[in-house]
Protein backbone atom coordinates (compact mmCIF):
# COMPACT_ATOMS: atom_id res chain seq x y z
CA UNK A 1 0.00 0.00 0.00
CA UNK A 2 1.27 3.42 -0.94
CA UNK A 3 2.44 5.59 1.73
CA UNK A 4 1.01 9.59 1.14
CA UNK A 5 2.44 12.37 2.94
CA UNK A 6 0.55 15.34 3.24
CA UNK A 7 1.58 18.97 3.72
CA UNK A 8 4.60 19.05 1.75
CA UNK A 9 4.08 20.83 -0.77
CA UNK A 10 2.62 23.76 1.53
CA UNK A 11 6.01 23.30 3.68
CA UNK A 12 8.10 23.66 0.69
CA UNK A 13 6.49 26.76 -0.54
CA UNK A 14 6.77 28.11 3.34
CA UNK A 15 10.75 27.74 3.22
CA UNK A 16 10.67 29.42 -0.52
CA UNK A 17 8.75 32.07 0.83
CA UNK A 18 11.15 32.69 4.04
CA UNK A 19 14.22 32.38 1.74
CA UNK A 20 12.97 34.92 -0.81
CA UNK A 21 11.97 37.50 2.58
CA UNK A 22 15.61 36.81 3.65
CA UNK A 23 17.27 37.15 0.26
CA UNK A 24 15.22 40.43 -0.38
CA UNK A 25 16.43 41.80 3.53
CA UNK A 26 19.76 41.20 2.15
CA UNK A 27 19.31 43.12 -0.96
CA UNK A 28 17.93 46.24 0.90
CA UNK A 29 20.81 46.11 3.21
CA UNK A 30 23.40 45.81 0.76
CA UNK A 31 21.59 48.33 -1.72
CA UNK A 32 22.05 50.89 2.06
CA UNK A 33 25.44 50.17 2.37
CA UNK A 34 26.08 50.53 -1.66
CA UNK A 35 24.27 53.74 -1.34
CA UNK A 36 25.78 54.84 1.82
CA UNK A 37 29.03 53.99 1.11
CA UNK A 38 29.64 55.73 -2.23
CA UNK A 39 31.50 59.38 -1.81
CA UNK A 40 29.72 62.80 -2.79
CA UNK A 41 30.89 64.80 -4.59
CA UNK A 42 28.10 65.79 -7.11
CA UNK A 43 25.90 63.21 -5.75
CA UNK A 44 25.37 61.61 -9.23
CA UNK A 45 27.23 58.45 -8.61
CA UNK A 46 25.32 58.06 -5.03
CA UNK A 47 21.79 58.81 -6.54
CA UNK A 48 22.51 57.00 -9.64
CA UNK A 49 22.35 53.49 -7.56
CA UNK A 50 19.21 51.06 -8.69
CA UNK A 51 18.18 47.71 -7.20
CA UNK A 52 16.25 45.50 -8.90
CA UNK A 53 14.17 42.16 -8.11
CA UNK A 54 13.58 39.27 -10.32
CA UNK A 55 14.36 41.89 -13.50
CA UNK A 56 16.83 44.27 -14.93
CA UNK A 57 16.11 47.77 -14.09
CA UNK A 58 16.79 49.97 -17.09
CA UNK A 59 16.17 53.52 -15.06
CA UNK A 60 19.14 55.86 -14.70
CA UNK A 61 19.11 58.89 -13.21
CA UNK A 62 21.63 60.58 -14.72
CA UNK A 63 25.09 62.39 -14.62
CA UNK A 64 26.69 65.11 -15.98
CA UNK A 65 27.90 62.91 -18.48
CA UNK A 66 24.84 60.44 -19.29
CA UNK A 67 21.88 62.93 -18.65
CA UNK A 68 18.30 61.14 -17.39
CA UNK A 69 16.73 58.72 -19.04
CA UNK A 70 16.91 55.21 -20.49
CA UNK A 71 19.68 53.97 -21.72
CA UNK A 72 19.79 53.22 -25.21
CA UNK A 73 20.09 49.66 -26.74
CA UNK A 74 23.33 47.99 -25.94
CA UNK A 75 24.77 50.25 -23.63
CA UNK A 76 26.27 48.87 -20.80
CA UNK A 77 26.37 49.66 -17.18
CA UNK A 78 29.79 51.06 -16.06
CA UNK A 79 29.07 48.80 -12.58
CA UNK A 80 26.81 45.66 -12.25
CA UNK A 81 26.41 42.99 -10.01
CA UNK A 82 23.35 40.54 -11.28
CA UNK A 83 23.14 37.82 -8.59
CA UNK A 84 20.11 35.58 -8.99
CA UNK A 85 17.10 37.68 -9.06
CA UNK A 86 19.32 41.09 -6.97
CA UNK A 87 20.51 43.17 -9.39
CA UNK A 88 22.40 46.45 -7.99
CA UNK A 89 23.73 48.49 -10.95
CA UNK A 90 24.86 52.03 -11.32
CA UNK A 91 25.67 53.34 -14.83
CA UNK A 92 27.64 56.71 -13.66
CA UNK A 93 30.73 55.75 -15.88
CA UNK A 94 33.26 56.95 -13.31
CA UNK A 95 31.60 54.46 -10.41
CA UNK A 96 34.71 52.03 -11.41
CA UNK A 97 37.26 54.44 -10.36
CA UNK A 98 35.03 55.33 -7.00
CA UNK A 99 35.05 51.25 -6.57
CA UNK A 100 38.59 51.31 -7.11
CA UNK A 101 39.53 53.27 -4.32
CA UNK A 102 40.22 56.72 -5.94
CA UNK A 103 38.34 58.67 -3.51
CA UNK A 104 39.61 60.16 -0.39
CA UNK A 105 36.52 59.45 0.85
CA UNK A 106 35.96 55.80 -0.12
CA UNK A 107 40.09 54.50 0.06
CA UNK A 108 38.65 50.85 0.44
CA UNK A 109 35.97 51.08 -2.48
CA UNK A 110 32.38 50.62 -2.75
CA UNK A 111 31.32 47.24 -3.15
CA UNK A 112 33.61 45.11 -0.74
CA UNK A 113 32.80 47.45 2.50
CA UNK A 114 29.24 47.34 1.42
CA UNK A 115 28.52 43.51 1.18
CA UNK A 116 30.69 42.75 4.66
CA UNK A 117 28.52 45.61 6.05
CA UNK A 118 25.25 43.82 4.37
CA UNK A 119 26.64 40.48 6.26
CA UNK A 120 27.08 41.70 9.56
Amino acid sequence: MPVRVEGIPETIANITKDIEDHVRLLGISLFQALVSGTPVDTGYARGNWLIDFGRENLRTIGSRESPPGVPSAGQVDAWRIDQGNLVFHNSVEYIVYLDAGSSAQAPQGIVDPAIAAAVR
